[in-house]
């Protein structure tokens, strides 16, 4: 059975019965064109040129919060106060003033405070944390008359999200996984936004990669694409397949490849203007085109997009330069060269105290000198880090493996597959720390 125009409306309108609703709802993210389309064309007539239905799930929802509550005045409340006083206070006190006052228990404060946790997220973690729990704060403080019961689920679905998000960057993995599980419940009590699950979904991948389930990760992240898939959305299906690639690629870089082309694809099929993630696409299919043996693609490619590198000069872009760069150099035969890359590279990573980085980075850096027959320098070069990396409290099955590696250099006897045995074992390990 179709929608109708009327049944619509009264959908945008949230005057559908909660269980006619829900069938709505269930009905068009069975991806039923006609009823898409409808939609569309009935409720949002501007957005009939574009290709695809990204997008228009979300705006049937926000219509509703629209038509109820005056999003505007929500947001422009709440932007005052948070330039006015909120944004300096403390945490605790902070979540004082957001229980007593009136005026932030409103979608407007709770998207402004989720809003501004993701915009530090990279750079202070830790203060994300703090900002998402007060999103959630507010969002247990949002009226149900006016906004919905399952609509709040959403709120607080994407909220805990992004604090496992912050949480994870913080180095709080218990505490992240907490937090996607929690993100996860309110996920199956909301309205069933499949953008709501798909981010929960990457969230939960990202945390599995860091932990070092690469495979489990990279499955969970197929679902996510099955859920951008499902309501057409190219830019988040295209997003989803670079961050595949970027697990897959170190098991299968064929298939990491394929991946990281599939999204680009995607990417410039929306004509989508995120330039950052363009580039991690192109990085990636230039470092697997390399892994594949054909460093001439992959020369050819950083060449042509260098000059995105340098529109985003921050550590670990730039740390991702010199590590590619010198790759290739090392497949061309360019060993001397190579070798200058990567130890550059090793101190980068030393001077923005990026330790996991660094490890990887040591681990290329000693495989160059031996390519160069310098033996004594790798060894060297193994021997000075290990003490750090056993500071760090990295796990035991890495600093057993270390020093296999660094005995083998030293007998002259190591292979191109010992460092990157190595190196997959500080990927797979290097989060659970001790052993």
């Amino acid at each position: 059975m179709h929608l109708t125009e009327i049944e619509l409306r009264h959908l945008a309108e949230d005057r559908l019965p909660v269980e006619e609703r829900k069938a709505a709802i269930r009905h068009l993210l069975a991806r039923c064109r006609r009823c898409l389309d409808l939609a569309r064309t009935v409720l949002f007539p501007e957005m009939e040129s574009e290709p695809d239905y990204s997008g228009l799930l979300r705006r049937l929802d926000l219509s509703l919060v629209l038509a109820m509550n005056d999003v505007d005045v929500e947001r422009g409340v709440a932007r005052a106060l948070w330039d006015g006083h909120l944004s300096a206070l403390e945490p605790g006190p902070r979540l004082m003033a957001l229980r007593n006052n009136p005026d932030l228990r409103t979608w407007g404060a709770f998207d402004l405070l989720l809003a501004e946790a993701k915009r530090i997220t990279l750079e202070r973690p830790v203060d994300a944390v703090d900002l998402a729990y007060a999103a959630l704060t507010v969002a247990d403080l949002l009226d149900p008359r006016a906004y919905g019961d399952e609509r709040i689920h959403d709120f607080k679905a994407g909220a805990w999200a992004a604090l496992a998000n912050a949480k994870r960057l913080a180095g709080d993995f218990p505490g992240a996984g907490e937090a996607v599980r929690a993100a996860a419940e309110m996920v199956e009590e909301g309205t069933g936004d499949p953008y709501e699950e798909a981010n929960v979904l990457s969230m939960t991948a990202s945390l599995l990669t860091d932990l070092g389930e690469l495979e489990r990760a990279a499955e969970i992240l197929q679902d996510a694409v099955v859920l951008a898939r499902s309501v057409r959305d190219r830019p988040l299906e295209g997003r989803l397949r670079i961050q595949q690639s970027g697990l897959i690629g170190w098991l299968d870089p064929a298939r990491g490849f394929k991946l990281a082309e599939r999204g680009l694809k995607l990417l410039r099929r929306s004509k989508s203007d995120d330039k950052h993630t363009e580039l991690g696409a192109l990085h990636l299919t230039a470092l697997w085109a390399n892994e594949l043996g054909d460093f001439e693609e992959a020369r050819a490619t950083l060449e042509t997009y260098r000059s995105l590198y340098t529109a985003f000069p921050d550590a670990p872009t730039q740390g991702r330069l010199l590590l590619l760069d010198g790759l290739i150099r090392r497949s061309e035969g360019r060993l001397e060269e190579s070798e200058r890359l990567l130890r550059r590279l090793v101190e980068h990573d030393s001077e923005h105290d990026m330790a996991f980085d660094l490890t990887l980075a040591t681990l290329e850096w000693a495989e160059a000198l031996v390519l160069l027959g310098h033996y004594r320098e790798a060894t060297s070069v193994l021997e000075e880090v290990y003490p750090l990396i056993e500071q760090w409290g990295a796990h035991v099955d890495i600093l057993r493996a270390w020093k296999i590696v660094e005995e083998a250099v030293q007998r002259r006897a190591v292979r191109h597959e010992t460092f990157r045995e190595l190196a997959m074992t500080v990927r797979r390990r290097w989060h659970r720390r001790g052993g």
